[in-house]
């Protein structure tokens, strides 16, 4: 049986606990999610002698014998794909901010980050970048929107292990960003046809949407749309994770079967959202 344990912040009066982030707020601190997840964890004395409940997630021989370790170096540029069946393990917190600008050109009084005549829009595939991420500078492609995920899970029989670690966006890439997953179950947000840009999909590039996926053990934070999003997804696990601080879901999974989300805290959504939805245009 499938088992949601959702905790309702509101009952335990922390809706105006804040959290600072660099130069910004945020509405849940570290310290009052640890005690949501206490207070979601702790045994039922009724319960002590009740068989434990069984994990519905299986991890395939194929997931045990690769393990891939991902830290800092392997976000700056880009949507770290995963495309092999395997463990990925974070080795260190990842805050996403792909193709940032340096501080020299922001204090520029010409650069603008919604300059769209250059070859290097910050936050955005370059153009040489366009073989692993196209799409941005013809319309038609899998990031014609830009970086739409922190990671995406492109294989069957994969593990994510956030290992105790957090990820989540940096404040800038956040506002310039407006429709992301810190994790994406395939290799595109939209299925063919549907979405913001269906008028001009015409990428010829296969559907994936992976089968028997894991993810467990820590932290999702500040993104603008989802923490999880899929597609068409047969077997997902979500064990572990506390997820704060998205726009949009914590999870959101369409026309998927088997989802298995358990041990798992999901909000306070964030509400101090600082654009409205005509900036993403």
């Amino acid at each position: 049986m499938n088992v949601m344990n959702i905790c309702l912040w509101t009952l335990m009066g922390i809706t105006s606990a804040k959290y600072t982030h660099t130069e910004h707020t945020h509405k849940i601190s570290i310290s009052d999610l640890s005690k949501i997840r206490n207070f979601v964890e702790a045994p039922d004395e009724h319960q002590e002698d009740a068989p434990e409940q069984a994990d519905d997630s299986v991890e395939s021989v194929a997931t045990q014998e690769n393990v891939v370790y991902i830290s800092s170096e392997d976000i700056l540029s880009g949507t770290y794909r995963i495309t092999q069946p395997g463990t990925y393990t974070l080795s260190e917190d990842l805050i996403f901010n792909f193709n940032a600008p340096s501080n020299e050109q922001k204090a520029d009084e010409l650069w603008s980050p919604n300059d769209y005549d250059t070859d290097n829009m910050a936050w955005f595939p370059s153009k040489a970048q366009q073989d692993d991420y196209d799409g941005l500078y013809s319309y038609t492609g899998l990031y014609s929107l830009g970086f739409f995920a922190g990671i995406t899970v492109e294989a069957d029989d994969v593990t994510i292990d956030l290992n105790g670690h957090f990820m989540e966006m940096a404040y800038d890439f956040y506002l310039q960003q407006r429709f992301f997953s810190l994790i994406e179950l395939g290799n595109r947000q939209f299925i063919s046809g549907q979405g913001s840009m269906s008028v001009f999909d015409t990428d010829t590039t296969p559907e994936v949407y992976p089968s028997n996926v894991v993810i467990k053990n820590g932290l999702l934070g500040l993104s603008s749309h989802h923490a999880i999003h899929g597609n068409n997804v047969q077997g997902l696990s979500v064990t572990d994770v506390t997820m704060h601080n998205f726009d949009v879901a914590g999870v959101a999974c369409n026309g998927c079967n088997n989802v298995y989300v358990g041990d798992t805290v999901i909000g306070p959504q964030n509400n101090n959202i600082p654009v409205l939805g005509r900036y993403t245009h």
